[in-house]
Formats: C-alpha cells, sequence, structure tokens
C-alpha cells in the first residue's frame, strides 16, 4: 500500500496474464459499465463535439479484449483499490505486443467521479510504465493518445515526459 497524495492511500493491483480476458473484471465488476459511467461518449467528453454516443458496456469491453487477445498481444492492467473499501477506484491499460518487442500503447485509463481530484490517473500511468520498463526490457517505446481539449490528461502525459509526435483532426459536417 503506497500514499499517493496526502491522505489518500491506494494499492495498486495488476492483471498481466493471458487472456487479456482477465483484465475485464476491472470494468465489468465495477461501476465503469454501470451506473454514472456507463454509455459515456467519452469523444464528446473530451473534445466538446457530439460524434454519437458509443456505449462501452461489458459486453463491449469483453470484445476488445479479445480483440486483442486473437491478435496475440497482452493487456496488462493497473487498478487503484480505494484503501477505505476495497472498491475498484480507477485503472489503467497498456495493450504490449505478444513478443514484448515494438511500441505499447496506453488504451484505457479513468477514474470514478467519486474518486477524482486525488492524482490517481498520474499514479496509476507511472505505475503501468514502471512495470512496462521491469516486465518488457525490449519494448521501443510507449505511446498515448489524447486529444488536445483533455487538458488533464495533457498535463499528466507530459509530467511522465511523453511528447506530441503527430496530430489528427477529426471533423464533423451536418448534413
Amino acid at each position: 500500500m503506497r500514499q499517493v497524495t496526502g491522505g489518500w492511500t491506494e494499492n495498486a493491483t495488476t492483471w498481466n496474464a493471458r487472456p487479456a480476458l482477465d483484465s475485464t473484471v476491472i470494468t465489468s465488476r465495477t461501476g465503469f459499465t454501470s451506473g454514472a459511467g456507463a454509455g459515456l461518449d467519452l469523444l464528446q467528453v473530451i473534445s466538446g463535439g457530439d460524434y454519437g454516443t458509443v456505449s462501452w458496456d461489458v459486453q463491449r469491453v469483453r470484445e476488445v479484449a479479445q480483440a486483442i487477445e486473437n491478435r496475440g498481444d497482452l493487456l496488462p492492467t493497473v487498478a487503484a483499490i480505494a484503501g477505505s473499501d476495497g472498491s475498484v477506484a480507477g485503472f489503467t491499460e497498456l495493450v504490449v505486443p505478444g513478443e514484448g518487442k515494438g511500441d505499447a500503447q496506453h488504451y484505457a485509463a479513468d477514474v470514478l467521479p467519486g474518486h477524482r481530484g486525488h492524482g490517481l490517473p498520474r499514479w496509476m500511468k507511472a505505475e503501468a510504465i514502471r512495470q512496462a520498463r521491469e516486465r518488457y526490457p525490449d519494448l521501443a517505446g510507449l505511446l498515448t493518445g489524447t486529444a488536445d481539449s483533455n487538458r488533464h490528461m495533457r498535463v499528466i502525459n507530459d509530467a511522465l515526459g511523453y511528447l506530441p509526435a503527430h496530430q489528427r483532426v477529426t471533423l464533423q459536417l451536418d448534413l
């Protein structure tokens, strides 16, 4: 158990096994696919645009994990476990090439609303980076994608040493 920020103590739990489906326990057994976060349209939250709703229910989470498993990649996942009641407060995932070489990529990172404001995303991403360096020494690098309008995650990524590599622009035309 480590103190993350003043007065906030978390445990780190890591799923790092095949099949990748093991990591879906985080989203399928917590509030990430039910309650306040169910069906959350992340593109709209991050960009302010309206790109339609994409539902991240348990079935969709499992389908994505299965696709990762099918191509032979790994899905190590770090979760912050609330010291007060043992619930999952947040998680972050990496997708690592199956052979542990090349570039790994951060996929999801989220913290439930009741646990926000304590620095958990930075702590979890830093822990994921530390574990990736330890477990996959032949990785060439770690990639992450963040919308310019997501200032909170941009600050975290900047502090962790990520540098912009390219920019993607999404346009929408109402017909």
